[in-house]
């Protein structure tokens, strides 16, 4: 053979190899399409070779779910009076927690049947401020209320009111007095009378211009439970 011969065949060995090389790279199966998956064992390194498997440490917090069913929200809200119940004089009524009307005095229902908490004092049973619960002696809606049966109440008297939670508190009433609204001052009777429960009524003469009575009945009833 001569030289220019050798030569053509030796440029055609070295094209045949480069097209096996990129057939061999192209051709399916040929290398894996899940790099880094491949033991230790199979790629030819040692374990200290392969980088370990990493986790991250959870810095928030911890977040706990709760049921939005109505049932479970209620047991979520902090207990407040539900209903009242005084037997030596037969009253028996629903209560619903109010806060301040338009004119800045305490809110009540619209019908004498059902007495209102003043939600932003303290429940019944809290020793820190005086729980109070008020009502209309009367309205044109329903006519007289359970609450005109406060001046009957005398000291000895239980009063039991019951929370949405199903607890009770019990209180025994220690005073009774009728002050004139012109005088009364509800902040010092909040402030002096911690731990107990106030309740409040109209009562005196109705005055027919003003459509309001003159005086409120208020009785004081301290916890047979909490010191």
């Amino acid at each position: 053979m001569n030289p220019r011969s050798a030569t053509v065949v030796a440029t055609a060995l070295a094209a045949t190899a480069a097209i096996a090389v990129v057939a061999f790279l192209a051709w399916p199966g040929s290398r894996s399409e899940d790099f880094g998956a491949r033991s230790p064992e199979d790629s030819g390194r040692s374990a200290s070779d392969v980088v370990p498997a990493i986790t991250a440490r959870n810095l928030g917090p911890t977040i706990s779910f709760r049921s939005a069913a109505p049932e479970d929200v209620a047991k979520y809200l902090p207990a407040v009076p539900q209903s009242l119940a005084i037997p030596a004089v037969g009253l028996a009524m629903k209560v619903e927690a109010k806060g301040l009307a338009n004119d800045g005095s305490m809110a009540l229902p619209d019908v004498a049947a059902v007495a209102a908490w003043y939600s932003h004092g303290a429940v019944p049973g809290d020793t820190d401020g005086a729980a109070l619960i008020a009502a209309h002696v009367a309205t044109d809606v329903d006519g007289v209320g359970p609450f005109a049966r406060l001046r009957d109440l005398r000291s000895g008297d239980t009063v039991a009111v019951t929370l949405t939670d199903g607890s009770q508190q019990t209180f025994v009433v220690v005073k009774r007095e009728r002050i004139s609204k012109q005088v009364v001052d509800y902040d010092s009777i909040i402030a002096d009378s911690a731990g107990m429960l106030v309740l409040v009524t109209c009562g005196g003469t109705f005055d027919q211009s003003s459509r309001h009575y003159d005086d409120n009945v208020i009785v004081w009833a301290a916890s047979t439970e909490v010191p």
